[in-house]
């Protein structure tokens, strides 16, 4: 399952010293999501968008978060 492709938020690892966790979330709006919520979101969209030789830009963010373009700040 791709996270980005369905647009779930962004799973959390969580590393301790003896194993890792992956939580994996469901599907959540913009405005559904807390602050580190979003910063994993971007990141991650970043990242995968680093690996395929392309750069995040604020319209890749609006389409990634479904934001119309006429609020295009809140990909600020």
């Amino acid at each position: 399952m791709n996270v980005e492709l369905f647009q779930l938020s962004a799973p959390d690892f969580r590393v301790t010293t003896n194993h890792t966790v992956a939580v994996l979330f469901g599907p959540r709006t913009l405005s559904e999501m807390d602050k580190a919520d979003r910063v994993r979101a971007c990141y991650q969209h970043a990242c995968l968008l680093h690996v395929s030789n392309k750069f995040m830009t604020n319209a890749s963010l609006r389409k990634r978060f479904s934001i119309d373009d006429k609020n295009y700040s809140m990909a600020s």
